[in-house]
């Protein structure tokens, strides 16, 4: 369907919520996904689209944090960072770990996954996503 039928849908947020729904449709408790992109560009740093179950997909535009390390706080900075996935099980993370996770945990979610995606270019781009699943996305509890 990416390869397909999704390259001719211009707009992007309803590329993310239709492939999300799709996942959901195969089983995966998908309950909330994000798609971040690296921008090169004077004033913005990056744009994210985050769909949530029930809702549409929206996009933000995020400015560059100058003398400022809170990107560092961010799953996907460390999964960027450690070269790796970043599996969160949020029931067992504490507040301050990462930005996201005392939000995420008030709405209900128990499991959070960060994929980094890195362009041949050297762009820093990347996926999350996150269920309120009691179980997480794993048979095992996401532990």
């Amino acid at each position: 369907w990416l390869l397909g039928e999704a390259r001719v849908i211009g707009d992007p947020n309803v590329i993310l919520e239709m492939v999300s729904l799709m996942l959901r449709d195969a089983g995966v408790p998908i309950d909330r996904a994000t798609r971040a992109v690296e921008l090169r560009h004077a004033e913005r740093a990056a744009n994210a689209r985050i769909w949530e179950f029930g809702s549409s997909a929206r996009e933000y535009i995020y400015a560059h944090e100058r003398g400022s390390d809170a990107s560092g706080k961010r799953p996907l900075a460390e999964a960027h960072r450690l070269n790796d996935w970043i599996f969160t099980w949020l029931p067992d993370t504490p507040d301050d770990a990462f930005d996201i996770v005392a939000p995420l945990k008030a709405a209900g979610y128990t499991h959070h996954i960060a994929a980094p995606v890195v362009l041949p270019n050297g762009m820093h781009n990347g996926f999350t996503f996150a269920t309120r699943a009691p179980n997480g996305f794993s048979a095992y509890g996401g532990r």
